[in-house]
């Protein structure tokens, strides 16, 4: 494209823009609606509608973000239109475009934009329906396509403002140009031509009915949107009987009512109906009732225009579809949850009401093992099974992720409703057969039942259900529970352990032991696992299974993860100096760890700074941290570890659902054979034979495996005997302070 005629384009945008009549303090209510509901589906700070005239970006729809206004110098949408597509950037600060940008490094210190070009015409681009965040982000393909869903929306309803500000001004000039009809007649002639094209361009027809002599005119317009011919006469309307056969009883009636009461009171009516047209088809109209009067005050004409608005119907359904049904299964969402959950139980007194959460089990696997796209088939059977159990009274809502809500209101006791929702259990974990294959899942499920009278709000009631569902996972999964006030209780002490572990980690209570890991041909020291240990008031340590709750909060799970890495890394250092060949210390990561890329930056760059090595140091993930909400950030983050040449240990081996899946997936160099197989395998053929399995497996694969739990000399010999190299357990030693477990082997070494 030459320089001219990218002027040319700049010259029609520019006409374009001046075209929607904006003002500084105009505002677009439907656009407010696409904005906040794209801020709150995303989950960012901020989206806006944006129009980029001359030298002033106008933000004339806002959510999240309070300026009306930014200098076309400072925009970031004008970007977005030089290119002319969409635009996402994941972090502002290091795109060399933004970088030196007020908006990026000032004042709302912006990191996050994704824009996309609302072309009101082929080639003429006013703005973007844009988001923006001040943290880095990224959007996949399915957000990508959403947004430019919204965009659609929002492009169309700027086309109808247009076609709007369109008509008003056509209509102006016609107004004017009737006040010198005689002078200008042939004006005239020239505004009435204006005027059906505008009529035309707003699917607008105009009706005009002598009061006197009974007789109507209906433009060509108003004949097509009843689907009349052109040449169609319309007959006597004092009775409305031209209008029975277009529209039912019960709206003619509000009609009829409305067009005499605005007459009575010599006022404009504007009235919205629908009705079906001659070829049978449903549409929406606007109608624009006036009157003249003679001069004794009797009404003599009826006149005004009607439009048709079904396609504005239509945009404003799939607008608040889009804001209240999950796209995925086409159930109630979150947003609509939030509004009509109080009112759906409180018009529903009479009636047994209450909340159910329902939390799918092993659903994660099937992500992990089949992709994603297997897991939204699953999620889709899943509720269209739901639709069908569920009672006609019940409001079916899908929250997000692998969890459902059930708003429920029955004529039954509490009994028969925990009965229907044990059947509800049994139908989700049918079998679900998907491109040949089978899968299953099952669920937890909570329930809160609404006091009497039901004064509990909804929140109230699903934070209730919430402590249901986790006590139907502790109790094993693919259960009911229902609500009691003990759970509250159990969650207090939750709050409690994690608030005081928050102290004690500020006070330095945490510490480290160290249990070796043993060659077992020669009983030499292989490495040593890092073990987390809590110091009591009474000078006893405490093992992670006396605070589970801690390790299971997302941001103590990352605080007490960085100080183990620390700790570790600060200990084989100490003994890598002090010439002490420890092997390696493994240390236990959790799936909160790996979410950014902080924490495999920071362990590459410690280890770096202590001048250790990548094989000082190994990570253990156990099966749980693979199926974590956060598995493809775990998946990146240990291949960049092992990239690195950090060897990788897969603990607790053959617990989990998939364990042999991972085992293909990743490339792990340690297996962790866990302790309950090596207790049992002397006396159960089971396990035994589930130990040589692995064992063999690991051989062909070239994998190193440490037998867990190793406590007898029997133990260790039979495992050795079938190809197990290396054992940890309390037959060699228990876990102990670093100072400890050091002086103890460089005894045994200077002993040998």
């Amino acid at each position: 494209m030459t320089i001219s005629s990218v002027g040319k384009v700049e010259v029609e945008r520019l006409e374009a823009v001046r075209a929607l009549n904006l003002t500084y303090t105009s505002d677009f209510p439907d656009l407010d609606a696409i904005t906040s509901f794209a801020s709150e589906i995303f989950g960012v700070s901020g989206a806006l509608v944006t129009i980029v005239d001359e030298d002033v970006q106008w933000n004339i729809s806002r959510s999240g973000y309070d300026d009306r206004w930014t200098p076309r110098l400072h925009s970031l949408c004008n970007v977005t239109l030089a290119q002319g597509r969409q635009l996402i950037v994941q972090d502002l600060s290091l795109d060399a475009r933004f970088g030196s940008n007020p908006l990026v490094h000032q004042s709302p210190y912006l990191r996050f934009y994704a824009g996309i070009p609302l072309e009101i015409d082929p080639g003429i681009c006013l703005g973007t329906l844009c988001l923006i965040d001040t943290e880095t982000r990224s959007l996949s393909s399915r957000e990508v396509a959403q947004l430019e869903r919204l965009a659609t929306i929002a492009t169309a309803l700027l086309r109808q403002h247009r076609d709007t500000v369109r008509v008003a001004r056509l209509s102006m000039s016609l107004a004017q140009s009737a006040r010198t009809i005689e002078e200008q007649s042939h004006t005239l002639t020239l505004q009435n031509r204006m005027l059906d094209e505008a009529c035309a361009l707003g699917e607008m027809g105009a009706f005009n009915h002598d009061l006197l002599t009974d007789q109507a005119e209906w433009s060509a317009i108003l004949k097509r949107i009843h689907d009349l011919d052109e040449h169609t006469p319309i007959g006597p309307t004092s009775d409305f009987s031209h209008m029975a056969r277009f529209y039912s009883k019960k709206d003619l009636k509000r009609y009829v009512v409305a067009v005499r009461e605005a007459m009575r009171k010599r006022e404009t009516l504007e009235f919205e109906t629908t009705l079906r047209t001659a070829k049978g088809r449903r549409r929406w109209v606007r109608l624009r009732v006036d009157f003249e009067y003679d001069q004794n005050g009797r009404p003599v004409r009826r006149f005004g225009m009607m439009q048709d608005i079904t396609r504005e119907k239509r945009l404003l359904g799939r607008l608040d579809y889009l804001a209240n049904r999950d796209p995925l299964t086409g159930l109630y969402n979150r947003n609509y949850f939030l509004r009509t959950a109080n009112q759906h139980l409180k018009d529903r007194k009479h009636l047994t009401t209450g909340i159910a959460i329902l939390d799918l089990d092993g659903f994660k696997a099937i992500n992990d093992s089949y992709g994603h796209a297997a897991g939204d088939a699953c999620l889709r059977a899943i509720a269209t099974r739901l639709r069908s159990h569920c009672g006609p009274d019940w409001l079916l809502v899908r929250p997000g992720g692998d969890e459902f809500a059930l708003v429920i209101a029955d004529e039954c006791d509490l009994e028969t409703l925990k009965e229907r929702l044990e059947a509800l259990r049994l139908v989700i974990q049918q079998p679900i057969d998907w491109k040949g294959i089978t899968f299953q899942v099952s669920a937890s499920i909570g329930l809160a039942p609404a006091e009497p009278g039901c004064t509990q709000d909804a929140l109230e009631l699903v934070q209730s259900a919430d402590l249901a569902v986790y006590k139907a996972k502790a109790a094993g999964r693919n259960c009911l529970a229902t609500y009691s006030s003990d759970l509250h209780e159990v969650a207090l002490h939750r709050f409690n352990i994690i608030s005081e572990a928050r102290r004690a980690l500020d006070r330095g209570e945490f510490t480290l032991f160290y249990q070796p890991k043993i060659k077992l041909m020669d009983r030499s020291l292989s490495g040593f696992e890092a073990l987390l240990r809590w110091r009591q008031p009474d000078g006893r340590y405490a093992a992670p299974g006396e605070y589970l709750p801690v390790l299971e909060d997302g941001e103590m799970s990352r605080r007490i993860g960085d100080f183990v890495m620390d700790e570790a890394i600060r200990q084989a250092s100490h003994w890598r100096a002090s010439g002490f060949d420890f092997g390696n210390i493994a240390i236990n990561v959790s799936s909160s760890q790996f979410i950014g890329s902080g924490f495999v930056d920071r362990l590459i760059s410690s280890m770096a700074d202590a001048s250790l090595a990548p094989g000082d140091i190994q990570i253990e993930v156990t099966e749980g941290v693979l199926l974590s909400t956060g598995a493809t950030s775990v998946a990146s983050g240990l291949k960049r570890l092992s990239d690195h040449g950090i060897k990788i240990a897969f603990d607790d081996f053959g617990t989990g659902y998939a364990s042999l899946v991972h085992l293909r997936q990743l490339e792990f160099d340690v297996i962790k054979l866990d302790m309950s197989f090596v207790r049992s395998m002397l006396t159960s053929p089971a396990d035994m034979a589930i130990v040589e399995a692995v064992l063999t497996l690991a051989r062909r694969l070239g994998k190193q495996v440490v037998a867990e739990g190793v406590e007898t000399g029997t133990q260790a010999e039979t495992l050795l005997a079938h190809g197990c190299h290396y054992g940890q357990g309390y037959l060699f030693s228990r876990p102990k302070p670093a100072a400890v477990v050091e002086a103890a082997w460089r005894e045994l070494r200077e002993a040998v």
